[in-house]
């Protein structure tokens, strides 16, 4: 009778010392998948969601970004790249940290590359972010649910968010790094040539007396002007795309959807067309009248008239697809 639960008891721990070897190798493995990502993002395809996300037994908490390729093409408002760079430094923190190394990994899974994974956990849009504990229910976390974490972390989510996030489920806070923009060399050197290009412009116009001329100050004033009235402070700050991606890969610059205005572009062409039609009645009152030809005041006062009705026409065209609402005078 003490024989066997002696050989019982040997047994119970030789199968806990070889459950932990094998948490053991698991996390060395994902640490290694971790050292050969570029970003610190393990790519959740089936193959890696089977051996590491769906085992009852596991030491370590994974935090996972349900995303879609095709949707981050076709929809760049949603900042899913955004999404993904932040991820990013938050695994980095946490891979370079002492405390949080092993403890935590972070995974990245389109709907194209595992579609189990969606259904597994019936996700139904993206971006939602994923944290399973260690041998735990996994919480879910979508843009849209109501959670207690809402007020906290608000979507686009940033790398120090989500570090604070972890650390208030009980995982060690680890330290978010951002590179400085001058890190990239490339971009030092296109800066410099800019700066380079950009001062022999300006000597060059300063030797050739241009720059005090009414016309070189006329023409900077219509460019803060046409950059004003197109919201481009408005895109700078949001961050704004310049143009969205279709379904077959094409740049469309005005958003099909009625009263969303996500293309930056669609702003700077609107604002051309401010510009079009205040240039035109400027020049219909101060620039024909000094014309000696009667055929040529007549023939411009035409032109600029049917230029500026073109301009006013396209102006409420738009407004009318963006609002839906149609106007019905123009007077």
């Amino acid at each position: 009778m003490f024989a066997s639960k002696v050989l019982n008891l040997l047994i119970a721990v030789l199968l806990l010392v070889s459950a932990n070897a094998n948490e053991d190798a698991k996390v060395a493995d994902l640490l290694a998948m971790q050292s050969k990502s570029k970003n610190g993002i393990i790519n959740l395809d089936r193959r890696t969601f089977n051996s590491f996300v769906t085992k009852k037994l596991r030491t370590y908490t994974s935090v996972i970004l349900f995303t879609s390729n095709r949707v981050a093409a076709s929809r760049p408002q949603l900042l899913l790249d955004k999404a993904i760079d932040e991820l990013s430094l938050a695994a980095q923190a946490y891979y370079k940290s002492s405390e949080g190394r092993g403890k935590v990994f972070f995974f990245v899974c389109s709907v194209e590359d595992n579609e189990e994974a969606f259904r597994k956990f019936n996700i139904q849009s993206v971006p939602v972010l994923l944290q399973i504990p260690p041998s735990e229910k996994a919480l879910s976390m979508p843009v849209a649910d109501r959670t207690p974490y809402e007020a906290k972390i608000r979507y686009p989510w940033t790398a120090e968010q989500l570090v604070n996030w972890l650390s208030e489920l009980g995982l060690p806070i680890a330290t978010v790094k951002r590179p400085s923009i001058f890190s990239d060399p490339k971009l030092v050197s296109f800066l410099a040539a800019v700066l380079v290009v950009y001062s022999y412009i300006l000597y060059k116009l300063f030797q050739s007396g241009f720059i005090f001329k009414p016309i070189a100050w006329s023409l900077i004033s219509l460019l803060i002007f046409w950059f004003s009235v197109s919201g481009g402070m408005y895109n700078i700050i949001r961050g704004v795309p310049l143009f969205e991606i279709n379904e077959h890969g094409l740049p469309r610059f005005f958003p099909k959807e009625m009263g969303k205005s996500y293309s930056g572009m669609e702003g700077y062409i609107v604002g051309a067309t401010y510009l079009l039609f205040s240039g035109s009645l400027s020049i219909l009152l101060y620039g024909i009248p000094t014309l000696k030809s009667k055929v040529l005041r007549t023939a411009g006062s035409v032109f600029f008239i049917v230029l500026s009705l073109y301009a006013v026409f396209n102006i409420f065209d738009y407004w009318r697809n963006k609002t839906g609402y149609r106007l019905v005078s123009y007077l």
